[in-house]
């Protein structure tokens, strides 16, 4: 029988954990519930500059202090060059740090997409894009405006079905340091814009040149390493139906290994294993168990045919049968250069490790951990900023307590990652 937990008129329980304290010594977040300091510091962060409080994830970070957004967009800005925030007092030319803009080496920004052979200080050498979502509801700056600038990069603006009010800006095809240069001077004139929780980021890696046999090596890195990619995000992103995590996917799919998580996900890294042509590569892809239907593939080229909606899975492979690219969609909604930059470098480095790595599919399920120092060795000396991202995210986001029915379940950063995905959707708070 539980035990009845009697709380008195000074005593109020932790929406987050439900422990019942004093209410001195509880505190109201920007929801106007109220938290344990555990919780609070886990959710809410205090301005620096006006002391307001706010969502830790809405937040941004200057000189290890937290700014709220309001704060941000006032009295800093992001320098185009280094990608750190800085104060307005701190600002020298052409959107970059004083710092920077005595840098000799700079060179400005060319009204051109064409991003020919220049130096390329990425992992690969492949074309990337990226779709970036936005709140269209919200945004103060003109259409007209924002019709000139898209113009000016060659980028396309659209209306997002899967947002409310969303707008989404797409990049043209690009390459090496030329494409980084374009993409940093277009974030930086919508920098103004807003992002909403429901917006995310989609990476786009151009795959044409590869083979069904190079598909499936990445397949299976990103499959091994989804954990450690997935820790460096807010929780919203982890549980957004827009781009599911591939071992949730397979969760929602198989109930009959419901009580034996380890079983089914280890059988399906096993299946990507061992897949021996394209067919079989189509067939588990997209659940298709009818090798006879040969007209399957012209079918997904041809119409977008996609009738289980894998388009959806944070690791988007359709997009690759229909237009040659890889779509990651993971990352949740930004603006920011730096988080682009380091998010394509991460993801270029699991392809290039899934396309070079020898003994790739002696690697088993991992931990959180364990996938996060496998990400931490990809980056190394070669890409240090990265490296320091990693573990500032993953610090940031791991450790989050979700609801459990009546019940608190904390995710710690070293369990397996399929027994973090055992919490329901319905249960857990949006």
């Amino acid at each position: 029988m539980a035990e009845i937990v009697r709380v008195t008129a000074n005593q109020k329980p932790c929406v987050a954990c439900k422990k019942v304290l004093l209410k001195t010594e509880l505190r109201m977040g920007v929801d106007s519930k109220y938290y344990c300091e555990t919780c609070f510091d886990e959710n809410f962060v205090v301005c620096h500059n006006c002391d307001n409080i706010e969502n830790r994830e809405d937040s941004y970070t200057v000189n290890d202090n937290y700014i709220c957004r309001a704060c941000y967009e006032e009295h800093y800005f992001c320098c185009e060059e280094c990608g750190e925030n800085y104060h307005n007092d701190r600002y020298g030319r052409d959107g970059r740090c004083r710092e920077c803009s005595n840098n000799q080496e700079y060179v400005p920004y060319v009204q051109s997409t064409t991003c020919s052979a220049t130096p390329n200080s990425l992992p690969l050498p492949w074309t990337y894009g990226f779709e970036i979502e936005v709140d269209g509801w919200k945004t103060k700056i003109p259409i007209r405006q924002i019709q000139k600038i898209t113009s000016l990069f060659r980028f396309q603006i659209h209306s997002d079905s899967t947002l409310k009010n969303g707008i989404e800006f797409l990049s043209p095809p690009l390459r090496s340091d030329a494409g980084l240069k374009i993409l940093r001077k277009f974030c930086h004139n919508i920098r103004m814009m807003p992002v909403e929780q429901t917006c995310g980021l989609h990476l786009h890696l151009g795959t044409k040149e590869c083979s069904w046999e190079d598909l499936k090596k990445i397949w299976y890195a990103y499959f091994v390493l989804e954990p450690g990619l997935l820790s460096l995000l807010p929780m919203h992103r982890r549980i957004n139906l827009f781009c599911l995590p591939l071992q949730k996917q397979l969760f929602e799919k198989e109930r009959q290994y419901a009580e034996r998580p380890i079983e089914w996900v280890e059988t399906m890294r096993q299946s990507i294993r061992n897949l021996g042509s394209a067919q079989e590569l189509l067939q588990l892809y997209y659940e298709e168990t009818a090798p006879e239907k040969k007209d399957y593939w012209n079918t997904i080229v041809r119409n977008n045919h996609d009738p289980k909606g894998k388009r959806y899975l944070g690791f988007n492979l359709h997009s690759h049968f229909y237009r040659r690219t890889l779509e990651i969609r993971y990352h949740h909604g930004t603006v920011a250069y730096k988080d682009m930059y380091h998010w394509l470098v991460i993801n270029m480095l699991i392809c290039r490790m899934a396309l070079t790595q020898k003994n790739l599919f002696d690697l088993p399920l991992l931990s959180v951990i364990e996938a996060q120092e496998q990400l931490l060795a990809m980056t190394f000396d070669e890409y240090p900023m990265t490296r320091t991202v990693i573990k500032k995210n993953s610090k940031k986001f791991n450790s989050i307590i979700l609801p459990k029915g009546n019940q608190q379940v904390r995710i710690e950063s070293n369990l397996p990652y399929y027994e973090c995905l055992m919490v329901p959707n319905s249960s857990i708070e949006q």
